[in-house]
């Protein structure tokens, strides 16, 4: 697992997003909240870039066992200003569980808006049958 423990620490793609108006009231629909005012904080943890993890560590998405997120605002995000969000894979390590390991990927996804910290939100998958090798 050499190369995949290199993956550690490396940002998997910074970007610069608006935060539309739209956005929350499509989010809120899609979801069936009924409060279109405000954002919800699971649409901040959508704008983070999963499917690069995925693409970056080699794993299909039928192996992740199990997701768990937190997520902690600082202060709402301003909408129709930019927000620039970064995701980061923290760590990754396995476990052996049974007769076949069990690889487990720390992502963290941050926001900030004018340099101030918006979010920072934490995913855990549990993934089946360890990496790649």
């Amino acid at each position: 697992m050499p190369k995949l423990k290199e993956l550690a620490g490396t940002v998997i793609k910074t970007s610069e997003q608006v935060l539309h108006r739209d956005f929350s009231e499509r989010f809120s629909k899609a979801t069936l909240q009924n409060d279109d005012g405000s954002l919800s904080y699971a649409a901040l943890t959508s704008l983070g870039d999963f499917e690069g993890v995925l693409k970056a560590m080699n794993v299909h998405p039928k192996h992740i066992l199990h997701t768990r997120e937190s997520i902690t605002v600082y202060q709402d995000p301003v909408f129709e200003k930019a927000i620039s969000v970064e995701t980061k894979i923290k760590d990754l390590y396995e476990q052996q569980a049974g007769d076949k390991p069990m690889g487990f990927v720390i992502i963290l996804v941050t926001g900030t808006q004018s340099g101030k910290p918006v979010f920072v939100c934490e995913r855990i998958w549990a993934v089946s049958g360890g990496f790649p090798r």
